[in-house]
């Protein structure tokens, strides 16, 4: 049977891309899409990750796995010696005798280099190209990512495939649980305030600061409701804090939720008042989803990606218009505006079983042509 090589290491790291993954492995595990073939070999750190039919992880060693320096050779070796047919990656990818699937969630790395730390950004710059061009097949997160790669590398769009970035709605969902309640407070969220929830990395795309600016500005009839900032935030807690401070946001209205599980988060965006996702620039927006699934009211940028994944289920502004957020966020807290568009119905075009089923279909040409 011919197989598959998936490199997991993102499984390590609490960012989009170890939800790509680990969603990408859930979906196959529930779909069973590749029971029949090719056969799933993904090599992850150490953990329990979903394993279904015609599917299997290894962990060949977290220390290699950790850096690009060591991950990218012991990527070539492993092609040669477990015999791997396809390799699947995200991003960038060494030479091997393998054939090639790279999976892109945006560009901005090249588009917009200003959002970016300056050794990661030239990373980025020098190898994704070089992946491209050797690429037997290009998944494309989203359709703005597919226009993005083929207006900025000239690939053949025969070799972009669209295949959707995929949410769990099993998880993410607008029902409240009876343990909703209970993991809120555990978080440190209390049940009597209204609170307007972030989600993401604390990095400048994301525009924290300008959010916070915008909350301190907002008069809601609500109140002052509590800013909720929720993601791999323990390092930047005290920055945050900081933040929150310059822009006029008393400390009593900021709570930090780092590193929260996936049924705390799902607790959190169905208890919120407003999800806010200010950020100047996305490939795909998969917390925008989350939170559209689960109900939530969402306030964000109108940026291409994050208007094509809300699709009219969102309150849009210009990214960067910290004077709209701030006004978009006012009529949304008092209840003046909801888009016509139910998010729930956008978000089930966005789920994790689609994107198994999709993936697997280019592994599978990826194998034939």
């Amino acid at each position: 049977m011919t197989r598959v090589g998936l490199d997991a290491h993102h499984l390590a790291r609490p960012e989009g891309n170890r939800t790509y993954a680990l969603n990408l492995l859930e979906g196959l595990r529930r779909t069973g899409a590749l029971a029949d073939g090719p056969r799933l070999v993904a090599y992850a750190p150490q953990g329990a990750w979903p394993v279904g039919a015609g599917v299997e992880v290894r962990a060949p060693g977290d220390a290699l796995l950790a850096r690009a320096w060591t991950r990218l050779p012991l990527a070539t070796w492993l092609q040669a010696r477990d015999r791997l047919d396809v390799w699947h990656a995200a991003w960038f990818a060494p030479p091997g005798p393998a054939r090639l699937v790279l999976t892109i969630h945006d560009v901005l790395f090249a588009t917009r280099p200003d959002l970016f730390d300056r050794a990661r950004g030239a990373l980025l710059r020098a190898l994704v190209p070089r992946a491209l061009a050797r690429a037997a097949r290009v998944i494309a997160s989203s359709a703005t990512t597919r226009q993005a790669l083929l207006a900025t590398y000239g690939l053949d769009p025969a070799r972009v495939r669209l295949v959707r970035f995929g949410i769990d709605l099993a998880r993410y969902h607008p029902d409240a649980t009876p343990d909703d309640p209970a993991l809120r407070r555990a978080a440190g969220v209390p049940a009597a305030r209204p609170y307007v929830l972030a989600v993401g990395r604390p990095d400048r795309r994301k525009d924290l600061p300008g959010l916070m600016l915008a909350l301190a500005r907002a008069r809601p009839g609500a109140g002052d409701p509590l800013l909720v900032l929720a993601g791999p935030l323990r390092a930047a807690a005290a920055d945050l804090a900081g933040h929150a401070e310059v822009a006029g946001l008393p400390p009593g209205r900021l709570v930090v939720v780092s590193d929260p599980d996936e049924a705390t988060l799902a607790a959190l965006y169905r208890g919120c008042a407003a999800f806010a996702f200010p950020s100047l620039a996305e490939g795909v927006g998969a917390p925008v989803l989350e939170a559209l699934a689960c109900g939530a009211p969402v306030v964000c940028s109108r940026d291409p990606a994050l208007v094509e994944v809300a699709d009219g289920a969102a309150v849009h502004v210009a990214p960067g218009d910290r004077a709209a957020l701030a006004d978009a966020l006012d009529v949304v807290l008092d209840g003046r505006e909801r888009p016509p568009v139910a998010g729930p119905e956008v978000a089930r075009g966005w789920s994790l079983e689609a994107m198994a089923r999709g993936t697997a279909a280019v592994y599978r040409e990826a194998l034939t042509g």
